[in-house]
């Protein structure tokens, strides 16, 4: 997924692969009026592919307000609420650049959505090399009225040690 031009106003939005198109393609359409653009699949692949432009604000502004940000791997770091997420990913995007998640058929079950990705990005091993990273996880997540309410992510931290050559 390429980098995404995301506002308050128009989103990116993903067609599903149950519309017989990949999830590579997009159409631009306004938030407010376009039914599609809060369905809860398009809501999920779309914050996914915001990661790509590394932009914060693009990136938070699919989140809900009391937005609870919960991870399952021993280093994640969890949050509450839009602002404090806001205030945090400069430094997330920071430690690894060029984040982009490839995302899987997403599953779907009223506002409840697992989207299966696998992240890649730059890394810096113990002795101060570059390195790729390359995970595979899952979000679980909360929508509603098109934003994300709540986020567990869930991912293999030793995945990660182990690439930056810390396990």
């Amino acid at each position: 997924m390429g980098g995404l031009t995301l506002n308050s106003h128009f989103i990116a939005v993903p067609i599903c692969r149950a519309q017989g198109v990949g999830l590579g393609a997009y159409i631009s359409q306004d938030m407010d009026t376009h039914p599609d653009s809060r369905l809860p699949a398009a809501v999920a692949l779309s914050y996914l592919g915001s990661f790509a432009t590394g932009d914060p604000e693009t990136i938070s502004s699919h989140v809900g307000e009391d937005f609870i940000n919960d991870h399952a791997s021993a280093l994640g770091s969890p949050s509450r609420g839009r602002q404090e997420y806001l205030r945090r990913l400069p430094a997330f995007l920071a430690s690894l650049p060029g984040l982009q998640y490839d995302a899987d058929q997403p599953i779907v079950d009223g506002p409840r959505v697992a989207a299966p990705y696998t992240l890649h990005a730059s890394g810096v091993s113990k002795d101060q090399h570059p390195v790729p990273i390359t995970i595979r996880g899952v979000m679980l997540l909360r929508i509603e009225h098109g934003l994300i309410t709540e986020r567990l992510d869930v991912w293999d931290a030793l995945t990660y040690l182990r690439q930056v050559g810390e396990a």
